[in-house]
């Protein structure tokens, strides 16, 4: 899990802060690749706070590995990506991995949660 910056490509430039959890998955080529899975959008990164954004991330994290276990006791064949995939749908705007900002119906975390104002945007947030 990790706290991704996205550059938004117009005018204005700005910069969106999501978080986000890496799966590997085969592609037609065969070669294993990261694909990103998005659990939720915080927003334009001037809004957001650095040091929520990363305890965010931590506690999903967390969360994520706490269901892997348990999936793992229940079904030892259990794939991680899969168990990564269902969580994302269940707190995540859809798990689809893109970064499309402005896509309707897409719900963010300031609509789910009330939002995560805060100081400003610090450094880039690393993964955890």
């Amino acid at each position: 899990m990790h706290v991704r910056r996205d550059r938004k490509k117009n005018r204005k430039g700005k910069t969106y802060v999501s978080l986000v959890h890496n799966v590997w998955e085969k592609g037609e080529s065969k070669e294993a690749r990261a694909r990103p899975v998005v659990f939720a959008r915080l927003g334009p990164e001037d809004q957001v706070d650095p040091a929520i954004a990363q305890a965010m991330a931590t506690a999903l994290e967390s969360y994520i590995e706490a269901r892997w276990l348990l999936e793992l006791s229940r079904n030892p064949q259990a794939n991680r990506k899969d168990v990564v995939e269902q969580a994302s749908r269940e707190f995540g705007p859809h798990g689809g991995g893109d970064t499309d900002h402005d896509e309707p119906g897409v719900r963010d975390a300031r609509a789910a949660g009330g939002g995560i104002a805060g100081a400003g945007s610090g450094g880039d947030a690393g993964g955890v």
